[in-house]
């Protein structure tokens, strides 16, 4: 009988990470029972959609139903459309009726449905489940732990696996009637890629999984330092219809891999492909994990209104929007693999025939129906005409006299695309191509020439057999035109000069880069060149699957967000959850209570000097926290933000920040700035929040330091390119990725550390190369004007501007076009922030917050964990983003906790707290009475008093806090610590996960197996044991919330990363038997 994990008290291993596949017990006197039939329950009712739960955010879909009720008339106008892959899908379903209710639960219903093309019609054979029932009953399973077991994962990819290899013909026949795609192209591009890709995945599994184990520092040397990589929960993958099988199922495998609930979505333009993977999946996945649903853009909506904790989406940037604007409603993290218009640049020097052959292939391949296929060609007249010389010898060596009667050539998906495609060759100049078949959807392989940017098929993706050319002069003019586009996702350069290669690489934006070849930098997933040899037609052909899956895969900005592939695509369905496990050691103690009031000058030096001794490594001790305030706004003239912005752009444009020298000379500069300016520094953050010099200096000033002198001693490191593991087939090809900046970074500090969590992104932002906009935080005036007055002194004002102001003028930042948003603060903020990113794509770092449990039980050393969880808890007087926000324990520790606690208080803060120079004051009147509102008949047993002139607020225990209480409902924000009873661990895990992910967790207990079962069973941003706040201290663990306590994270060099694209490269050759091999 299997149980919910409880772990042994032993090293921790990836097999019992995870934990076992509880089911139903006999035994109702097992204490486990009391967690895990409850906790389903519970469960149920926090994912259920019904119209009540509708106003409170309950799904994703409220944004989806926005948006249809502003694009309504225009659907009614025009009908469903086809955007430019093809994709039937209507920006979100219609106002609901009357009759169908207010839109809290869906009533539709699982459908096969058979899609008609042709007019758009559905005709759907109802199952009885609704959509809101299969995706509740895949929280429900992900809530019993069974995916997160190692075993089950790499059964059901083995199973998914033997899906592939004892159905590959008929894979191949329902490509064929989706596509007409040949069997060779089925088989190199879709049918083997699955196969090598999950090989690999189940190869690499079990490595995978394990907890990382980072660098430790010299204090925290006797600590445990882990990284877990903890599913998200129930995940939606919408797949795309022009590589219909690999598109979709191979971040299925991928998330089945992380530990996650898997709803797939296939594209219903594939409606062959669609209902194979809808009668297959069944057959192999076990059923309560992984569903498929079908349907086309209507249902797709309805799909959209449920909660996911993840989606994945692979599409066209149209439909990625609403996917985007979807996912704002609970910030459920996305990654949106999309497209763009990539361009191909072709200089003499290159080998004119092996390079016609290549950028030819990648384009016609799949009838150009590839969101990576060169779509226009760069090149001078004189290359043109060797180009086109060679391109005709080709296409007739390929495709014969009439391509129309090859086999070998794709057709174009249905009627609306063949329209949208027929119409860029009319009017153009045709060079090679040109002739269109309506009824059979054929489009020759066509070249275009005399192109200019202003034509119809340089407007959007072409996504087609149509190959425009440009003409340039040289490779600065291609540079130019290629930069004054979005960026592409992949781009393509076909040139033997060196010093080229490297201007391309460096001087422009994309989300890949292929040097002299195409698609190769995605041709596979193995660590080694695979054949399958087998009989197509009358010849024999061995076909070379190809594999880089070191190579990170994925769009910047408009062409998309987020990577995959191999490793990265475990990493994308993974939160890495950070923890950092202390003991109760007397001599640690004694060295840590420095941190505690009272303070004194003594105190800080010891701390300094604790830092000071270790600058240029990754010592930092003390943590930093969050918060974002938005208050009353100050004048400031609309264009003057258009302006700054736009000069940030333009400095960007000339390369400046991309040299590394120029970071590191403005880095020290910053760092200077600290130094010289210590002082003022803690004058303003005691005007505005009374903050003793003690707390300014370690949680600020100290930090920040030595936070920019690691920088500085990584940062060449970090900036160099990395060189992942090649292939046996890529030895003698240079494989890369690169650390491209975003651009222009927008950075909204925060007021509770104004000047921490203001500038130590801003750091990380500059060291990665980018131009940064600072936004300070108007709750926390002197140190916004002290920031906006110094930062000029010392930085390069064409790189890095200040602009200070409220709400009205956050939001007029907002509508500028940046190409990162950095974010500290509420929720709330949060989604406006994120909606805002979603207009034009931007990728976001949300840092947030919400209620931090803290668990205590006997096993503890109880003196010394209240002395810790009271610092964690009442520094800043609670203004801290991962102070524990409610304890859970017995009654029997409560009363030793209390015990503790008094005497703590009155030696901290002395008999009368407010008389204390030690307790910071909350930061202005509007909270102040928030918090008030909490004290209100609750049971307080330590504390209560306030002072509204003052703004003070006693240090506060409540004891008997209900779910119910308004204490318990939102982040408190300040110094008042709800006691919450529960008997167990196993209760404590139930309350937990009842409620909404936290950005911390705390566990102080001396029982290993207890806290193993809580770190296994539970989502946080990150998790200190036996300590409050330490794991913020360790630079090699990533910061960040999961769900609504965050997006995205930093820290030491997550910080560096979070600031930077990784762009994958392949710089391939002209090697006449390397092109021999690949032909």
């Amino acid at each position: 009988m299997d149980t919910l994990q409880t772990p042994n008290p032993v090293e921790l291993d990836e097999t019992r990470l995870f934990g076992t596949v509880p089911e139903a017990l006999a035994d109702e006197n097992d204490p486990s029972l009391a967690l895990r039939l409850p906790l389903l329950q519970s469960k149920l009712s926090l994912r259920s959609s019904s119209p009540e739960d509708n106003d409170k955010s309950s799904g994703i879909g409220s944004t989806v139903s926005s948006i249809a009720t502003a694009d309504n008339n225009a659907i009614q106008e025009t009908g469903d459309k086809m955007n430019a892959n093809g994709d039937l899908f209507v920006p979100a379903r219609s106002p609901p009726t009357e009759e169908e209710g207010d839109g809290g639960t869906p009533t539709k219903s699982i459908q096969t449905v058979v899609i008609d093309i042709e007019n758009g019609e559905v005709n759907k054979k109802s199952d009885e489940m609704s959509y809101a029932d299969v995706v509740q009953q895949l929280h429900t399973t992900f809530s019993s732990g069974k995916t997160r077991n190692v075993e089950f994962r790499e059964q059901q990819l083995k199973n998914l696996l033997r899906m592939y290899e004892e159905n590959s013909a008929e894979m191949v026949n329902v490509l064929a009637a989706d596509l007409r795609k040949h069997k060779q192209e089925a088989h190199v591009l879709e049918i083997d890629f699955l196969i090598n890709d999950i090989r690999n995945t189940i190869f690499n599994f079990r490595e995978w999984v394990k907890p990382e184990k980072p660098e430790k520092t010299m204090v925290n040397i006797m600590d445990g330092v882990y990284i877990y990589k903890d599913p998200y929960g129930v995940v939606l993958v919408i797949g795309a219809w022009n590589y219909p099988l690999q598109l979709t199922l191979v971040p299925v495998a991928a998330a089945i891999a992380a530990g996650n609930c898997v709803l797939i979505k296939p594209s219903e333009v594939a409606a062959a492909t669609s209902k194979f993977i809808a009668e297959t999946i069944p057959k192999y996945l076990d059923s309560e994990c992984y569903r498929v649903v079908e349907g086309g853009a209507k249902e797709t909506a309805e799909i959209l209104r449920q909660k996911f904790d993840y989606v994945f989406y692979t599409g066209s940037g149209r439909v990625g929007r609403i996917i985007h604007q979807a996912c704002n409603e609970n910030l459920t993290p996305c990654t949106l693999e999309l497209g763009g218009k990539s361009p191909c640049y072709i200089d003499s020097t290159a080998d004119i025939p092996i390079a016609t052959k290549r950028i030819l292939w990648g384009k016609f391949i799949n009838a150009g129906q590839t969101c990576i296929a060169p779509d226009y060609l760069l090149c001078s007249k004189q290359v043109q005409k060797q180009f086109l010389e060679e391109a005709g010898k080709i296409l007739k060596e390929w495709y014969g006299n009439n391509p129309k009667d090859s086999p070998d050539l794709c057709r174009i998906i249905n009627q609306q695309h063949f329209q949208r495609l027929s119409a860029m060759i009319k009017g153009a100049n045709v060079a090679i191509g040109g002739e269109t078949d309506s009824q059979e959807k054929y489009i020759a392989p066509t070249i275009l020439v005399d192109v200019n940017s202003n034509d119809p098929v340089m407007q959007d993706e072409i996504f087609g057999p149509i190959l425009p050319i440009i003409n340039v002069d040289n490779a600065y003019d291609a540079i130019r035109f290629i930069n004054s586009r979005s960026p592409a996702l992949v781009m393509y350069i076909f040139t033997q000069d060196k010093k080229l290669q490297d201007l391309f690489i460096h001087g422009t934006r994309s989300g890949s880069m292929c040097l002299n070849d195409t698609i190769m930098q995605y041709a596979g997933k193995k660590l080694q060149a695979w054949y399958h040899s087998e009989s197509i037609g009358d010849r024999s052909a061995l076909l070379v699957v190809v594999s880089i899956e070191t190579l990170p895969f994925g769009g910047v900005g408009p062409s998309g967000m987020g990577a995959y592939h191999g490793k990265y695509s475990f990493d994308t369905f993974v939160h890495r959850k950070s923890c950092l496990a202390k003991d109760f050691n007397p001599i640690g103690e004694k060295l840590a209570s420095s941190r505690y009031p009272p303070y004194s000058d003594s105190k800080l030096s010891f701390l300094t000097t604790l830092l000071k001794k270790r600058q240029g490594l990754s010592m930092k001790f003390l943590p930093y926290v969050l918060m974002f305030g938005i208050g009353a706004a100050t004048a400031l003239i609309v264009s003057s933000i258009v302006k700054t912005v736009q000069q940030l752009h333009t400095a960007f444009a000339t390369g400046k920040t991309r040299n590394v020298e120029f970071r590191e000379k403005q880095l020290k500069n910053l760092l200077r700035m600290y130094e010289e300016n210590h002082d003022k520094m803690a004058r303003v953050l005691a005007q505005d929040l009374r903050k003793h010099k003690q707390e300014a200096y370690l949680m600020e000033i100290d930090y920040m330091i030595n936070d920019l002198r690691s920088i500085i001693f990584n940062l060449r490191d970090w900036a160099k390119p990395e060189k992942p593991k090649k292939t046996f087939v890529n030895m003698m090809d240079e494989v890369k990725i690169y650390n491209d900046p975003y651009g222009v970074v927008l950075v909204i500090g925060a007021w509770n550390y104004p000047l921490q969590v203001t500038l130590v992104p801003v750091a990380a932002a500059m060291a990665a190369g980018n131009c940064v906009l600072i936004k300070p935080s108007e709750v926390a005036p002197a140190t916004s004007k002290f920031i906006a007055e110094t930062i000029p002194k010392y930085l390069d004002q064409e790189c890095y501007r200040v602009i200070e102001g409220g709400v009205k003028e956050t939001s007029e930042i907002l509508k500028q076009k940046f190409d990162h948003v950095f974010y500290t603060g509420s929720g709330r903020v949060g989604k406006i922030i994120h909606q805002a990113c979603s207009e034009s794509l931007t990728p976001c770092t949300l840092e947030l917050g919400g209620k931090s449990p803290c668990y205590l039980d006997s096993s503890a050393d109880i003196p010394i964990a209240t002395r810790r969880i009271l610092w964690g808890k009442f520094v800043n007087v609670g203004q801290t983003c991962i102070a524990p926000d409610y304890v859970l324990c017995t009654k029997d520790v409560q009363n030793k906790f209390l015990q503790e606690a008094t005497s703590v208080l009155k030696e901290w803060y002395g008999e009368n707290p407010r008389q204390s120079p030690d307790l910071s004051r909350i930061i202005n009147e509007q909270h102040f009475k928030r918090l008030s509102a909490m004290l209100q008949g609750a049971n307080v047993a330590i504390g209560g008093e306030t002072d509204a002139n003052d703004k003070y607020i006693a240090p506060t225990i409540v004891v008997d806090a209900k779910d119910t209480d308004l204490v318990m409902q939102d982040e408190i924000f300040g110094p008042i610590l709800p006691i919450v009873n529960v008997q167990n661990a196993y209760e404590a895990i139930q309350f937990i996960n009842s409620r909404d992910k936290p950005l911390a967790m705390y566990l102080f207990s001396n029982n290993q197996a207890d806290r193993e079962l809580i770190i296994s069973n539970t989502s946080c941003g990150g998790i200190c044991v036996n300590d409050t706040m330490g794991h913020f201290a360790v630079e090699s663990l990533p910061f960040g919330g999961v769900g609504p306590s965050g997006m995205g994270s930093y820290h030491g060099k997550y910080g560096f990363d979070t600031f930077t694209h990784k762009k994958s490269c392949l710089v391939k050759n002209f090697s006449p038997v390397g092109e021999k091999l690949a032909s």
